[in-house]
């Protein structure tokens, strides 16, 4: 998967970040904020945001941008205007450090090495008893008992491994392959360059 289609914990369909992956939940700096303060933390650093990818904007308008996509039109001009001048509430300050030292590289690997686990533990199950019959030097069959318990035993660490295993898989550390596909995120910042065209 190559790293451009790669987005981290990225929003869909305006449902809370924290629903859609619990893992952020049980993350200190995330825990205690809002849905529109963790949505404009995202927005502002996540290393996958469009926002973030698109070099040619200045932390001041990246503010901007973020700020209109995460919260309500309700919320408070003056609310705006410190979020504009870079002067973000101390929780939100620690969950944009926090966004900062995510690696999207290595959650890829990771979801990566966790499916070919599962894969390879997929064929080491599918033995049958025959397997573990061999002939001897005079032609006479028999059962390789050693092989045969190994095999038993390794089948009750991988159902023992397993539950984890499929937790991992269906979290996916937080890793979507957007190949072919828009995600919220990436509409936003369509209409974004959009508007300014027209202006």
């Amino acid at each position: 998967m190559s790293a451009d289609n790669i987005v981290m914990f990225g929003p869909k369909n305006g449902k809370d970040l924290k629903r859609q992956y619990p893992e952020l939940s049980e993350i200190k700096e995330f825990s205690n904020l809002s849905q529109g303060e963790l949505l404009f933390s995202w927005y502002y650093a996540n290393p996958t945001s469009p926002l973030v990818t698109d070099s040619n904007m200045s932390d001041k308008l990246r503010a901007s941008n973020a700020f209109n996509m995460s919260f309500p039109s309700s919320i408070k001009d003056a609310t705006k205007e410190e979020y504009m001048s870079l002067n973000f509430p101390d929780r939100v300050r620690q969950a944009i450090d926090r966004w900062r030292k995510f690696n999207p590289t290595v959650r890829q690997r990771a979801k990566s090495i966790v499916e070919k686990a599962l894969d390879n533990m997929e064929k080491m199950v599918d033995m049958k008893m025959e397997d573990f019959i061999e002939i001897d030097d005079e032609g006479n069959k028999k059962i390789n008992w050693t092989g045969r318990n190994s095999y038993v035993n390794s089948i009750a660490k991988i159902s023992d491994t397993l539950p984890q295993l499929i937790s991992q898989v269906e979290s996916g550390f937080g890793i979507v392959n957007t190949k072919g596909e828009s995600t919220s995120a990436s509409k936003a910042i369509d209409r974004f360059h959009e508007t300014k065209k027209d202006s």
